[in-house]
């Protein structure tokens, strides 16, 4: 049920101490650890290309490159939001992610999952943690057309409530009368708020000498596009092996889901420009911002 809390999460009981003296508790050992690697997760929407970009970087031999791993920042998302507590995101980084991601032995640790960029980045700049960012992108109506192709509709699915942002979520971009909108509209608005956040993030990061790069997925499917993300990545050019092996990845079908879309036999949508217009005029979002 969304917003019960996942079995897989265990956190310790908070205790009547300040959210700083529990953060404190991170263990020094791990800290260090995670101090000496370089940290790469992403500011992206989802159907966007997450699983190749965890693909390419695992081409590349001192990274670790992980899509949705255990323990999944999906497991308390929803929790993280119904609770309506800014302290859990902190205490499960600090008692079940990090010391997990620790123990990965790479210098390089990059994680693509795209329900990081919805409410764990502050925490872990607040641990005094520095991650380089990707903003991966992809345009906006193929991304909703993939969610609703899937039946992953903000507000209205199981699968939209554990991945995705709902309308009535605190803190996000306002949808006025989203309950009476097509269910595209509300897969759209969700593209909106994602590309809202990504300007955000960006300007955080770049505000605190940290790094971000703004790639899309097209891009990464060419051998410059994939040479451009192993530089942002390690710091070098790939090696010819790795070039190779992109090739080879690049030309393999996508995570494009075609079965599971084909079984959910969605509706037609109708008119996409004028259903996307509506969700512009209602949340005054500029087109093309």
């Amino acid at each position: 049920m969304p917003g019960s809390r996942p079995a897989a999460t265990v956190l310790a009981p908070a205790g009547p101490e300040s959210s700083s003296a529990h953060l404190r508790r991170l263990a020094p050992e791990v800290r260090r650890t995670l101090e000496s690697k370089r940290l790469l997760f992403t500011a992206t929407a989802g159907r966007s290309g997450t699983t190749f970009l965890a693909a390419l970087a695992g081409l590349l031999p001192e990274v670790a490159a992980f899509h949705e791993p255990d323990p999944n920042f999906a497991d308390v998302f929803r929790w993280m939001l119904a609770e309506g507590d800014d302290d859990l995101a902190r205490r499960w980084l600090v008692e079940v992610k990090l010391p997990r991601l620790a123990r990965v032995q790479k210098r390089v640790y990059l994680e693509s999952s795209h329900v990081f960029c919805k409410g764990f980045l502050e925490p872990l700049l607040d641990l005094g943690f520095s991650p380089a960012l990707i903003l991966l992108r992809r345009p906006n109506r193929e991304i909703a057309r993939s969610m609703y192709e899937l039946a992953a509709i903000p507000g209205r699915s199981l699968r939209g409530d554990r991945w995705y942002y709902r309308p009535d979520d605190p803190g996000i971009l306002p949808l006025p009368g989203w309950e009476s909108l097509h269910d595209y509209q509300l897969c759209y608005w969700y593209t909106l708020e994602i590309s809202r956040r990504q300007k955000v993030y960006e300007e955080l990061i770049t505000a605190r000498g940290g790094e971000t790069l703004s790639v899309d997925l097209a891009e990464l499917n060419r051998p410059e596009g994939f040479a451009r993300l192993a530089r942002f990545v390690t710091g070098a050019a790939p090696s010819w092996w790795s070039r190779v092996r992109f090739r080879r990845l690049a030309a393999r079908p996508r995570n494009v889901r075609r079965r599971a879309k084909e079984l959910r036999a969605m509706p037609p949508i109708g008119d996409l420009d004028a259903l996307e217009r509506a969700v512009h005029d209602a949340t005054g979002f500029p087109v093309g911002g």
